[in-house]
């Protein structure tokens, strides 16, 4: 592939910076780039049911871009009709041990796609990551989070209703005599103090069965996926912003042979930013909460 230039840049994400030399090339003249484009795009349909590296960093990347969408809300509770503080919500969904083992696709197109199509059209939610996974007896359960507040009844009504429709509450009815299983968990994590680590550990985990989960793993709304980072060339003007923060503030610098990854917190995106690309910055924002995919 023929080397055209490189420019050094900035990579944005929710907690930290990443500064490397970005190399431009000639791709339209590399067969070998459309061979990899091909290859890529098969891959792409293959589930092998595990959590590769290749999957984590895409998960880490919709993870991060998420969370840089993200923003404080102030909400009415429905039940209790007080104010409350809130940013993301994890969801655990989970099917009895006790009813028959599902297989990955099946629960997909049964339970979970009837699920999302739910929170997507009827809730309105825009962004969203989730993962499948499976419980220590096999049984698949999925783990999903949203920056849409949703109060936790409407999610366990609307998922009871979906495995009783198809058969997934009959040995609880039959128990207990009703259909409102305890079968959905819903956290607030704003409280969380990392939230990027909290929501690392929980979505990139490994599966434990790749077999039972031959199936689509995880996924993340269309606005999230193939999305970019936000990225800008790294000058004179964004080194002196850089030198002041490190003076004022206790970053983290780690520094490779191709880059440097600065850590510190959510304002350190916006604090490397000159006027006019907070502007562009605030409308790539905008534009991921509308729902939008700018890639």
């Amino acid at each position: 592939m023929p080397y055209v230039y490189s420019e050094q840049v900035c990579q944005l994400r929710h907690d930290s910076l990443l500064i490397y030399n970005h190399a431009h090339y000639d791709a339209s003249k590399s067969k070998l780039h459309k061979f990899k484009m091909l290859s890529n795009f098969k891959e792409a349909k293959t589930y092998s049911g595990k959590v590769t590296l290749h999957t984590k960093k895409r998960i880490s990347k919709a993870i991060n871009i998420l969370l840089q969408s993200m923003e404080k809300q102030i909400i009415i509770n429905p039940i209790t009709k007080r104010k409350e503080v809130f940013k993301i919500n994890f969801i655990t969904l989970t099917i009895s041990a006790n009813e028959r083992k599902l297989t990955a696709k099946e629960a997909y197109s049964k339970l979970f796609k009837p699920f999302l199509q739910w929170l997507t059209k009827t809730i309105g939610v825009k962004s969203y990551i989730w993962k499948a996974e499976l419980t220590k007896k096999g049984q698949i359960h999925y783990h999903l989070t949203t920056t849409t507040w949703i109060h936790w009844s409407y999610i366990r009504n609307k998922w009871n209703y979906l495995l009783a429709k198809n058969n997934m509450l009959d040995n609880y009815i039959e128990r207990y005599g009703h259909a409102n299983a305890n079968s959905t968990d819903v956290h607030k994590v704003y409280k969380i103090r990392n939230i990027s680590a909290y929501l690392h550990k929980e979505l990139t985990k490994s599966i434990q069965n790749e077999t039972a989960t031959s199936g689509k793993l995880w996924d993340c709304s269309t606005n999230l996926k193939g999305q970019k980072y936000f990225t800008i060339l790294f000058d004179e003007t964004h080194e002196r912003l850089l030198a002041k923060i490190m003076k004022q503030q206790n970053l983290n610098e780690f520094s490779g042979d191709q880059f440097t990854l600065i850590k510190g917190n959510k304002l350190l995106s916006k604090q490397m930013l000159t006027p006019k690309e907070l502007e562009t910055y605030a409308s790539w924002i905008m534009q991921i909460r509308r729902g939008n995919n700018l890639f």
